[in-house]
């Protein structure tokens, strides 16, 4: 029985001699191979030659150098003592640079012939034409914009002529009355107040001293 057990146990495959493991050992290493060693990757800039050499680092990475600062935005990246003055710096450095651009613009006035190309500045009443003009045409093309809107439709509809004229005197009329007042209000407290010789005009001489200031162009 124990001859027989014996010669069981030596061929059966659980069979744990020297001479069997190294056989199984090799069969497994053929029928499954490990892991191929990994290739030799290529060197980094950082480690290569290429670093010593004068921007062959900045060449070869992947993202470029900061030459200049990134401007100063709205404080995330700053540290805490870095936020403390920061409207003061910025509002400093606003005004050193219209310092600078006054004085870039006082040196290009006073050298060669631009003084003589520079206009002559403009008076008070002159300034005040030139803003009302201004708000004028604005008003106009507001007007133009909303007629073309509202009441003027892109297809042909059945409008009444009593339709027609409420919807201009809502959307033009009234606002035209609101700024002439405004503009005849104005008008009183920048030119009349100022220049007496206003005053002493009639109604259809205003109306035409008006016409010519702020409709007209001079």
């Amino acid at each position: 029985f124990f001859s027989s057990h014996k010669l069981m146990s030596e061929t059966s495959p659980s069979y744990s001699g020297p001479e069997v493991s190294a056989r199984s050992f090799e069969i497994s290493k053929r029928l499954y191979p490990g892991p191929k060693p990994p290739a030799s990757a290529p060197a980094s800039p950082e480690k290569s030659n290429g670093r010593k050499v004068y921007g062959a680092s900045e060449r070869l990475t992947r993202y470029p150098k900061r030459r200049t600062l990134p401007p100063i935005d709205r404080g995330r990246n700053l540290k805490k003592d870095e936020q403390e003055g920061l409207v003061e710096r910025l509002y400093q450095m606003s005004l050193n640079k219209m310092k600078i651009r006054a004085e870039k613009n006082e040196a290009r006035l006073k050298s060669g012939d631009v003084a003589s190309k520079v206009l002559p500045p403009e008076t008070e009443q002159e300034m005040v034409q030139r803003i009302f003009y201004q708000q004028m045409k604005h008003d106009q093309v507001v007007a133009e914009r909303l007629n073309n809107k509202y009441v003027s439709p892109r297809k042909k509809v059945c409008m009444s002529a009593d339709e027609i004229s409420a919807s201009n005197q809502r959307l033009y009329y009234d606002s035209a009355a609101a700024s002439k007042a405004k503009k005849d209000a104005l008008f009183e407290t920048y030119v009349l107040a100022r220049d007496p010789q206003y005053a002493k005009l009639s109604l259809d001489e205003m109306n035409a001293t008006t016409q010519r200031l702020f409709v007209t162009k001079s």
